[in-house]
């Protein structure tokens, strides 16, 4: 019974440590589309 219980609780911080893993990405994207909102609107300007 203690070996399901480890190997739940592996699994367990495995998902969490995605989860973290994909907030860091959605962060990231989210920078850099609003840096690439910004650079769009930089050009138009420059035009």
């Amino acid at each position: 019974m203690p070996e399901k219980k480890e190997k739940k609780s592996c699994r367990d911080n495995r998902n969490l440590f995605l989860r973290e893993k994909d907030q860091e990405k959605i962060k990231v994207s989210r920078e850099t589309r609003s840096d690439n909102a910004t650079r769009v609107v930089a050009v138009n300007v420059t035009k």
